[in-house]
């Protein structure tokens, strides 16, 4: 589920700055695909957090309405 969480949280941002990017009507500058790949390998390092923000929001949650246990 935090993966699954991430992983959209993360789409949804890039989705958003895409549609930002296209709004201009500017036409946009794509990175190399060596970039590309060194970015994505910059990812694999950091792809454990997605649990601690996942468990991080839950407590926000339970602080605020724990009814989403039951």
């Amino acid at each position: 589920m935090a993966e699954a969480f991430e992983d959209l949280y993360f789409l949804e941002r890039a989705a958003r700055t895409m549609v930002l990017a296209y709004s201009t009507g500017q036409p946009l500058n794509v990175m190399d695909d060596e970039l590309a790949e060194k970015t994505a390998a910059g990812w694999d390092a950091v792809r454990e957090s997605g649990f601690a923000h996942f468990d991080y929001l839950k407590s926000m949650l339970d602080s605020t309405d724990p009814s989403y246990k039951t």
